[in-house]
């Protein structure tokens, strides 16, 4: 499960979070891994693609990592 949030959450709000989902009914609380902060964030800015066709997609890579995969349609114009 990943839990976004709007601003940078702290070690308090990773806690309340974390109670609260083992509370859950249908939740295995043993199944549940470490809670953790992010560490980093990348930033990736590419300059000059016209917008043509479609809207770049964001996908997941893998159902438990944090590393997404964009795709843009590029059109030689």
């Amino acid at each position: 499960m990943t839990i976004i949030t709007n601003k940078v959450a702290s070690l308090s709000n990773l806690q309340v979070i974390e109670n609260f989902v083992r509370n859950i009914k249908n939740v295995n609380s043993e199944a549940i891994e470490i809670s953790r902060l992010s560490q980093s964030k990348f930033y990736l800015k590419i300059i000059g693609i016209l917008l043509l066709i479609s809207k770049p997609q964001v996908i997941k890579a893998l159902p438990k990592s944090d590393i997404a995969i964009i795709w843009v349609n590029i059109w030689d114009v």
